[in-house]
């Protein structure tokens, strides 16, 4: 196998894919919660610091899946990662803080 198709599968893994697939959830969610309540009222400056929030995370879960090998390391930083964006978006949302 060569280096470029060892590249093209890690690329496209099942589990990256669905990582990525996974954080575009929450946008789409507020998308299409958008077109049947009133209560949900994005701009596009909500959409984009969600987007970088999440983009943010999964560059974050990325690059520990590629340095560590340490499946508790990998759960620690990722989990503390997913918080720090959980916080931030809470207190952009409602203002908890």
């Amino acid at each position: 196998m060569t280096d470029v198709s060892r590249m093209h599968e890690r690329a496209f893994s099942g589990r990256r894919v669905m990582l990525w697939l996974a954080l575009c959830l929450p946008l789409v969610a507020a998308m299409v919660a958008m077109q049947f309540t009133k209560e949900v009222n994005w701009g596009l400056v909500d959409f984009a610091a969600g987007a970088a929030l999440l983009f943010t995370l999964g560059a974050v879960v990325e690059f520990v899946c590629h340095v560590s090998r340490r499946p508790r390391t990998r759960v620690i930083v990722i989990g503390a990662a997913a918080l720090s964006v959980f916080v931030i978006w809470a207190d952009a949302a409602v203002g908890v803080f």
